[in-house]
């Protein structure tokens, strides 16, 4: 089951821009875009800072798919 990640839809939820994220949790907008298309990854710091931005809980951010 892969990892799919929903930031998309976070980002919408609280009308909140890609390059609003990245200069809150210092990461370049492409790595963010990149782990929302699912073609990235994150670390596990990236992680905690993108849920405290957002005020989310990991399983919030991302959910497993099955194929």
């Amino acid at each position: 089951m892969p990892i799919y990640c929903k930031l998309d839809k976070l980002l919408k939820d609280r009308d909140m821009t890609y390059q609003a994220l990245s200069k809150k949790v210092k990461v370049s907008y492409v790595a963010l875009w990149k782990l929302a298309s699912n073609k990235g990854f994150a670390s596990r710091t990236l992680i905690e800072k993108i849920c405290k931005v957002l005020k989310c809980d990991v399983g919030d951010l991302f959910s497993l798919r099955k194929k």
